[in-house]
């Protein structure tokens, strides 16, 4: 009786572990069977493993699938907008930086249209502000 029932189990085990084949027809069709045509060259498709989660090894759903898909998505969109961010401070930083290299001794009040002038040390406190803010911006993260 064991030999008998081991048998079957290695039979309808079979199956499970055949081949996909595709081919197309005279007639331009595409098709896929388990079994090889007999008329037509086929390409073996080897079956797909299941997905797996990293912790307990069970098959993950389509839904599963989608979501960390999306997931890895929005991070990497949020990785670039990050990064685009971090170029836009670090462009802000060094035109401020610039801005002080080049500035005059004086200013003109935006809402008088007056001249301030400016004493050295202030000028060259605010330049060197600028410089220690264009450092911090633009260091490689």
């Amino acid at each position: 009786m064991k030999p008998l029932y081991l048998l079957l189990l290695t039979t309808l085990a079979l199956p499970s572990a055949a081949d996909l084949y595709k081919w197309t027809d005279e007639n331009g069709k595409v098709h896929f069977s388990d079994k090889q045509p007999g008329n037509a060259a086929a390409k073996v498709i080897p079956k797909p493993e299941p997905l797996r989660t990293g912790t307990g090894g069970s098959a993950q759903s389509a839904d599963d699938v989608a979501r960390i898909a999306a997931e890895k998505r929005e991070q990497q969109q949020a990785d670039t907008d990050n990064a685009q961010s971090r170029q836009r401070s670090c462009a802000n930083a060094r035109e401020s930086y610039q801005y002080w290299l080049d500035r005059k001794p004086f200013t003109i009040n935006q809402q008088n249209g007056r001249k301030e002038f400016y004493s050295e040390p202030r000028h060259d406190r605010r330049l060197r502000e600028a410089k220690e803010y264009m450092q911090r911006k633009c260091k490689d993260k």
